[in-house]
């Protein structure tokens, strides 16, 4: 089979996928693995690689959090405690570049939502009860790191979202959660400052979130 053939047959199939509702996830991987250059080849409509989180440069994902649950957690600025909590959640998150609010609202569901603590007493069943449920508190901590590229030695933050828009997206994702929960439980650090975090990590149990991804 001529090469131009092979991909006349892999846009024909390519078609029915998009049209049978195979994920987007498996018929990009399917593009990247075959490392396919060629304008026969169909592409993404513009903008459905960041509304899905990924590019065919390489997998990149949206909105990220890092969530752990907690015995007590705080946040320390220029050595005074500017938020602690007890039992709860301890969540660790970076916003991306092309962040919305849907990306936003996706990981406020899963951080309230999220099964993370078990029933009461030694009968209690596992991973039985969400942070609301529970009536326990959450630690929201800015955290532009999670979109360093390590490629070179030196860190790579150009996929973070910069300082102005961040500040403005993070002050109203922290608006969103304790909306959803109760104000006085949802407690955050100090945007763009320099924090030393501590916790007591009630397992270990830690959950890795990404918007759009999971």
């Amino acid at each position: 089979m001529h090469m131009g053939d092979l991909f006349s047959l892999f846009s024909v199939h390519w078609k029915r996928a998009v049209n049978g509702g195979v994920p987007w996830h498996l018929r990009c991987a399917c593009l990247l693995a075959l490392q396919i250059d060629s304008p026969a080849v169909p592409r993404l409509p513009l903008g459905v690689g960041h509304q899905h989180g990924l590019a065919f440069s390489g997998i990149e994902l949206s909105m990220r959090a890092v969530i752990q649950r907690v015995k007590s957690a705080s946040v320390e600025v220029e050595g005074k405690i500017v938020s602690s909590i007890g039992p709860g959640l301890l969540c660790l998150v970076g916003l991306k570049t092309t962040d919305t609010a849907k990306d936003a609202a996706y990981i406020t569901k899963k951080i309230l939502k999220t099964r993370a603590f078990n029933g009461e007493g030694e009968d209690g069943r596992s991973w039985d009860k969400d942070v609301i449920s529970c009536g326990y508190e959450v630690l929201l901590v800015s955290q532009f790191t999670l979109y360093g590229r390590l490629q070179k030695a030196k860190p790579d933050f150009t996929k973070a979202m910069s300082t102005a828009p961040a500040k403005e997206m993070w002050a109203a994702f922290v608006a969103q959660v304790q909306e959803a929960h109760k104000p006085e439980l949802v407690k955050d650090g100090v945007f763009g400052a320099m924090m030393d975090v501590a916790l007591v990590n009630d397992g270990p149990v830690t959950f890795l979130l990404d918007s759009e991804t999971d």
